[in-house]
């Protein structure tokens, strides 16, 4: 009976406590996941929301260009014939200047400066507040010396005006300047939630320097993870833009329930040596039906976090060429062409509605599909200086391979190509063929006329690596390929990448069969 007691004993005590220590764990494994999960949720927040201000300072560039190029007030300002023809000249610039100022809502003012004969005409916003539309007036010569000096060109610049920051876009016509400009933080207004403290966002330019009045911020160095409002830590997650150069940052407030779980987990530390005894001897009894039940969970879990990945991955669709899509037909507008502008709203349909199909293996004449209404497109934006060469057999168009494949690696070869008055030429062929032990699999072989991967490119592509540029920033597109593949066919399938020595790069693709592909 005695015997009894202290086996029952030990086996309750190893109960408690290993039961103990499975939900601390799992809560650890859980915050530590969800920490993981949020960081890449902020991060394409961010790459969203720098697109949004990507996209309005690329629409008030073009709207600078071509207003240049047609503007009649502009001409009658520099011939300035007499004085009534320039006065009334000013008056329509003045009227067009509220007119563009109430169709881009991110601009916040435009001003026109003729430095021959000192002549300043400019319009703010109605949500400016008078003294900073006075403040840039009076400094309108100090912004044209900026140009003048270079430090201001064809790219947005930040100038500080009064111990402000103001985003500066400037185009020039004989001796008359005209320019557009931007506050940083009514650029990051829109995604700013008032009642909530906990995030805060700032525009920082290439230097790192923040252009957002903040005086309540410390940040030790341009770069750091780190910033401390008042006596709070504010963790840093940054996007910086690879056409621009600046930098968007999300502030967000460290959640101060994750160290109370710290010290609860030192506490179970302490648990897990007073008890390894009885937890050893409660093992040795059930470790047999444990170990059963856990695998059973542990494939389970991991096969649906293998299919959310997948569908994270072939989601994640460059924002830049569909920004460049919508500049390609908001031009053919502006020109007229609208046998054009329907074609590529139609092409651009097709595409948005095949990239977004939630299906992780396609047929290889769906993939074919898909890459037509890319090409379209491209040949569109390109004036037609691009080629692809499909060349398949009729029997492998109905077998499946990973959704994005073809595209992806197409899209690399466009991306990457730096000859350019020299025609994309790119080929793709798909067969069977048999492997080294007589499976049958399904070859891809696509090649381009570029310049090849660069050395270390390759030597990380091969190893697995990710790549980054240098401005940080990942270029995810074959890493997700390389990640789903091996996810798909479970190391069965194989991926060459080499630089052909007739130059340019080959992509050489053996994938198993449909009834060999893992099911998920």
């Amino acid at each position: 009976m005695k015997n009894l007691r202290k086996k029952l004993f030990f086996i309750i005590g190893g109960i408690i406590i290993t039961a103990t220590l499975i939900i601390l764990g799992y809560n650890s494994y859980n915050i530590r996941l969800n920490e993981k999960m949020n960081r890449q949720v902020f991060r394409h927040s961010l790459m969203v929301s720098m697109g949004v201000i990507e996209d309005a300072m690329e629409s008030v560039e073009n709207m600078l260009i071509i207003d240049t190029q047609k503007d009649a007030a502009l001409k009658n300002i520099i011939k300035r014939t007499n004085s009534i023809d320039l006065h009334l000249a000013l008056i329509q610039k003045k009227e067009e200047f509220i007119t563009e100022l109430k169709k881009y809502q991110a601009l916040d003012g435009m001003f026109l400066y003729d430095n021959k004969n000192k002549i300043y005409v400019g319009e703010a916003g109605e949500a400016v507040p008078y003294e900073m539309h006075t403040a840039v007036k009076e400094h309108a010569e100090y912004v044209i010396q900026y140009f003048e000096k270079g430090m201001v060109g064809d790219e947005w610049a930040a100038v500080r005006i009064d111990e402000e920051y103001y985003l500066i876009r400037m185009t020039k016509e004989k001796s008359v300047y005209i320019c557009a400009w931007m506050k940083p933080e009514h650029l990051t207004r829109n995604f700013e939630e008032p009642e909530n403290e906990d995030v805060r966002y700032l525009l920082c330019d290439q230097e790192g320097e923040n252009l957002i009045p903040a005086e309540d911020i410390v940040k030790e160095a341009p770069d750091a993870d780190y910033v401390m409002i008042g006596q709070a830590k504010y963790n840093v997650i940054r996007y910086t833009s690879p056409s621009r150069g600046f930098s968007l940052e999300m502030l967000i407030k460290e959640n101060k329930n994750q160290e109370i779980f710290r010290y609860m987990i030192v506490s179970a530390a302490l648990i897990l040596c007073m008890g390894c005894f009885i937890l050893f001897a409660v093992w040795m009894l059930v470790k047999e039906e444990i170990l059963g039940t856990f695998d059973h969970m542990m494939l389970k879990k991991t096969l649906e976090e293998n299919k959310a990945r997948l569908q994270f991955l072939q989601l994640q669709i460059n924002p830049h060429f569909l920004n460049n899509c919508l500049s390609l037909i908001r031009n053919l507008v502006l020109f007229e062409q609208y046998d054009e502008v329907e074609n590529a709203v139609l092409l651009l349909s097709d595409y948005t509605r095949a990239s977004f199909q939630p299906d992780i293996m396609i047929t290889l004449e769906r993939e074919i599909e898909q890459v037509s209404y890319w090409y379209e497109l491209q040949k569109l934006r390109m004036n037609n200086r691009i080629l692809i060469d499909i060349q398949t057999e009729d029997e492998v168009l109905e077998e499946k391979i990973p959704t994005m494949l073809l595209h992806t690696f197409a899209e690399n070869s466009v991306k990457y190509f730096t000859r350019r008055n020299e025609t994309i030429r790119i080929r793709i062929t798909a067969g069977y063929k048999r492997s080294a032990d007589g499976r049958k699999c399904i070859a891809i072989v696509i090649t381009d006329n570029g310049a090849g991967f660069q050395e270390d490119v390759l030597r990380k592509l091969r190893q697995g690596e990710e790549i980054t540029d240098r401005t940080g920033m990942k270029h995810i597109g074959i890493s997700s390929i390389m990640k789903r593949i091996q996810i798909l066919y479970d190391g069965n399938a194989s991926v060459e990448m080499r630089n052909e020595e007739s130059g340019g790069a080959g992509i050489y693709i053996i994938l198993p069969i449909r009834g060999e592909v893992k099911e998920i």
